[in-house]
């Protein structure tokens, strides 16, 4: 559980780096920062309750997606800004890399099966986003209805 912990402080410091690198100014940038480490330490405690990847990289996106909305509210910011830099840690570059490698070396089969793995996590993290954001605009659209039919 240590490691959990330390690998999510880990994360903080990546992703404060990368919110340096995509202009983050303020307060947002340690906000986004925070968004990567959550991200990372839902991935890891899923992974440690022994979820396959894939729901581990799902559920972290749907943690994430929830985060960056909560904070987007919070800060009046756009909830690109927490996605984007809260996403770092868990995007599969190695997976993206290898598939590459294998490509290039002309071994197919174990390009396909990385590939697929790395298409698979890439799907899971589109849809925990999706799945969240959708949740969230339709939520709001039926707020701004009842408001007005309260007015």
């Amino acid at each position: 559980m240590l490691s959990i912990i330390i690998k999510s402080i880990s994360s903080i410091f990546v992703s404060y780096f990368f919110g340096v690198m995509f202009n983050v100014r303020g307060k947002k940038i340690i906000l986004s920062a925070i968004a990567g480490g959550v991200t990372w330490f839902v991935y890891d405690f899923m992974m440690y309750l022994g979820q396959s990847e894939t729901i581990a990289y799902f559920i972290s996106a749907v943690c994430l997606t929830i985060y960056a909305e909560v904070m987007a509210r919070l800060s009046k910011a756009t909830v690109t800004t927490f996605l984007i830099v809260g996403l770092i840690p868990t995007v599969p570059g190695g997976g993206i890399y290898y598939t590459l490698f294998y490509l290039l070396n002309k071994n197919m089969a174990k390009a396909t099966e990385v590939g697929l793995k790395t298409l698979m996590l890439t799907g899971a993290l589109a849809f925990g986003i999706l799945f969240v954001s959708s949740i969230y605009s339709t939520y709001s659209k039926i707020k701004d209805i009842k408001l007005k039919q309260n007015k």
